[in-house]
């Protein structure tokens, strides 16, 4: 009987033990899914494309014929997957824009021919995208559209809207006007526009987060007098200089996560292109010769630096800074956006 008593305790202390320690044990988190969205080929025969997890998707080209089409952005929401990309045409300069839901084209704009496509976001079963549309006169405006209804920011200036990101149901998006200097840096929240820049040098900004109440603005300046640009990060209206170590350097892409602000680009380093990637201002290289579109998720950092062309290599994106392949050849494959999200 004791023989029994002893083992009935080793069991049940056994069982605590196990009981207690897995407690203590993290659950595995599931990979994430990661889009790219990219152009494949060169010049008349490029078409949009996509990855997700590294597999590529073609997507249909636009019935008209066209010189170039290149992928700008995408979105995934609810299982669906956004795409947009701008074009020129054969015939002239004349340039379109083109978006694709689940790698179909959608003809569902209203209020004006799109020129360019730049950015895209989706919100619930909201569609946004910025870029610029024809006037009457062939001039191109900065404008977005929300569910296919187009919002022109600026209806007297040549301009693109670059950017767009909704927080709190308002709808901010970034871009540039055109003087007779050049392009001016410009935010528009509901179509409202406000000037960035207080100087009179020329300007641009490229890319918007919102997050909560702030807004965070990435661009660049022109030094005047100079050809060096200056990368400028803009927080809720209020002009900071990134640490470009007197280089020439452009600040393309944000993105936030908590109290983190993650911002990339390419820093010119005796007429060397480098990558970068500021974290908080502190600036740090990244393998590649240029940063152009960034996403954080689960602590991880994910930027897409454009493939250089090399015998037997693919195209790739960056994950905390290591290169993850993708399906294709480096040759003809080019990588432009990414989009991470929880499956």
């Amino acid at each position: 009987m004791q023989n029994l008593y002893r083992c009935l305790c080793a069991i049940l202390i056994c069982f605590f033990l196990s009981y207690c320690s897995s407690k203590h044990v993290s659950p595995i988190e599931p990979e994430p899914d990661v889009y790219v969205t990219g152009s494949e080929g060169v010049n008349s025969n490029s078409k949009v494309m996509y990855w997700k997890n590294g597999q590529s998707f073609s997507l249909p080209s636009p019935s008209h014929q066209f010189a170039f089409i290149g992928a700008t952005g995408i979105a995934v929401s609810g299982g669906d997957v956004h795409v947009i990309g701008s074009g020129y045409l054969n015939a002239g300069i004349q340039g379109f824009g083109t978006y694709w839901k689940n790698g179909v084209i959608s003809n569902v704009l209203t209020g004006g021919i799109p020129t360019s496509f730049d950015d895209i976001t989706v919100v619930g079963d909201d569609v946004y995208i910025a870029g610029a549309v024809y006037d009457p006169f062939n001039i191109h405006l900065p404008a977005y559209w929300k569910n296919g209804v187009c919002v022109i920011g600026n209806e007297t200036d040549l301009g693109t809207m670059t950017g767009v990101s909704v927080s709190g149901g308002d709808v901010h998006t970034c871009g540039f006007t055109q003087n007779q200097i050049g392009p001016v840096a410009k935010y528009w929240r509901n179509g409202s526009e406000v000037n960035l820049s207080k100087s009179k040098n020329i300007t641009n900004a490229l890319a918007i987060a919102a997050s909560e109440n702030d807004v965070h603005i990435v661009g660049f300046e022109l030094a005047p007098g100079t050809s060096r640009f200056v990368p400028k990060y803009w927080k809720n209206g209020v002009e900071n200089n990134l640490d470009d170590g007197g280089n020439s350097a452009l600040a393309r892409d944000i993105a936030i996560a908590g109290e983190d602000v993650y911002i990339v680009g390419i820093e010119y380093v005796n007429q060397v292109d480098k990558a970068v990637i500021w974290k908080n201002g502190v600036k740090s290289n990244l393998n590649g010769r240029d940063a152009i579109s960034i996403a954080t998720l689960n602590s991880n950092v994910y930027v897409i630096t454009p493939s250089t062309p090399c015998p037997n290599c693919s195209p790739s994106y960056l994950k905390n800074n290591t290169p993850v392949p993708l399906s294709g050849d480096a040759t003809s494959s080019q990588p432009h956006s990414i989009f991470v999200a929880n499956p």
